[in-house]
């Protein structure tokens, strides 16, 4: 990598990448800076604080855009109040940089999918059994019983057409003895 390519607007970067984003940002002043009106002070705050608001630029290129158009504005009678400051999202003492990685290793930690609790495993666990020898008997009871149902009606209603013909021909049987024993006597 030569040293050129990270060299942007009197700006050497320490990555490439930074010095990408600034070759950007400088093509983004350039664009502002030919349809700005500097004539309209109010449209230059509108664009100020739009650039601010989404963060438009990141490096000390696009800072420095953005100095020289908060000077302009306040010597253009803007009150200072209405302009907003410039946001560094850079971070300079060592002690705070030392610090970050603790808090992106705890941040790391939150996301960490939860062990599964033991206690909630068994009562599902019993929960599941009792459930099953809940479902055994009752097809156990189903099949046993003397009641029709879905599982046994065809048996037990051949049971009882059975019997029924079965009384019928005693019946039958008692009055042919009767008739039988009328007529003999």
């Amino acid at each position: 990598m030569l040293k050129e390519e990270l060299i942007v607007s009197s700006y050497r970067f320490s990555s490439l990448e930074d010095a990408l984003l600034a070759r950007k940002e400088l093509e983004k002043i350039q664009y502002l800076e030919e349809r700005l009106n500097y004539d309209n002070p109010k449209s230059i705050l509108l664009i100020y604080k739009k650039t601010i608001e989404t963060k438009t630029f990141q490096t000390p290129v696009g800072l420095e855009f953005l100095l020289k158009l908060r000077k302009f504005l306040l010597e253009h009678e803007i009150s200072q109040e209405d302009i907003d400051e410039i946001p560094l999202n850079i971070v300079f003492s060592k002690d705070v940089q030392a610090s970050q990685p603790q808090i992106k290793t705890r941040i790391v930690k939150v996301y960490e999918k939860p062990e599964p609790r033991k206690f909630t495993m068994k009562i599902s666990m019993t929960m599941n059994f009792i459930l099953v020898i809940l479902l055994i008997s009752m097809f156990v009871i189903a099949l046993t019983s003397s009641h029709p149902n879905i599982l046994n009606y065809e048996k037990v209603i051949t049971n009882k057409y059975a019997s029924w013909e079965q009384e019928l021909r005693e019946l039958e049987s008692e009055l042919r003895n009767k008739e039988y024993s009328e007529v003999n006597e």
